[in-house]
């Protein structure tokens, strides 16, 4: 009769065999990790960096191929990081003053072009694309941008005639509805 239970070897001998295969493992693991850490400080640093994160490395053996590129990284002059200057007040006081002029400018150009170009100044309120002349006398679709000056040279209840600058071009004339536009601010 059977009781269940296997013959063979008492759970002491096998747990002591199952710590010796798991201590051979890890043996052959850390003699693979060598290997490869010694392969790869036979390479050039780009290798050598792109092979940090190698699974087949230990951490002590990535720790070792980490220092062998930050050495090189001093030797050569080079920092891994470089220190940042803060930003201060009058950094950004300069930022706006800059912008700021560059907007006056703009602006200031579209009202000259404007007043000799006998028409009204109008901000586009929304970006589309029409179907309009171009400053080439060919027809194609015409992008505006939304918040871009535009002349009104005439309208009506619902459209307004449009003439837009194009650089080095020349002016685009299209037709926009009234609801793309506003009056610019004064």
């Amino acid at each position: 009769m059977s009781t269940g239970k296997r013959p063979g070897k008492p759970p002491s001998d096998r747990l002591a065999e199952a710590r010796q295969a798991a201590s051979a493992a890890q043996a052959d693991v850390a003699a693979a990790s060598r290997h490869r850490l010694a392969e790869l400080m036979r390479q050039p640093a780009h290798a050598r960096l792109e092979a940090l994160n190698d699974a087949a490395l230990e951490p002590a053996e990535r720790e070792q191929l980490r220092r062998s590129l930050a050495s090189l990284l001093a030797r050569s002059g080079k920092s891994a990081r470089t220190p940042k200057t803060p930003l201060v007040a009058k950094d950004f006081a300069f930022l706006l003053n800059w912008k700021m002029a560059v907007l006056v400018v703009m602006v200031a150009g579209t009202s000259v072009a404007a007043a000799r170009s006998g028409g009204q100044r109008a901000i586009m309120t929304r970006a589309t694309e029409v179907r309009g002349i171009l400053s080439n006398g060919s027809v194609g679709w015409l992008p505006l941008a939304r918040g871009q000056a535009v002349v009104v040279t005439s309208r009506d209840q619902r459209e307004a005639t449009i003439r837009v600058w194009q650089a080095r071009e020349g002016y685009a004339r299209a037709q926009v509805p009234l609801e793309l536009m506003a009056a610019p601010p004064r």
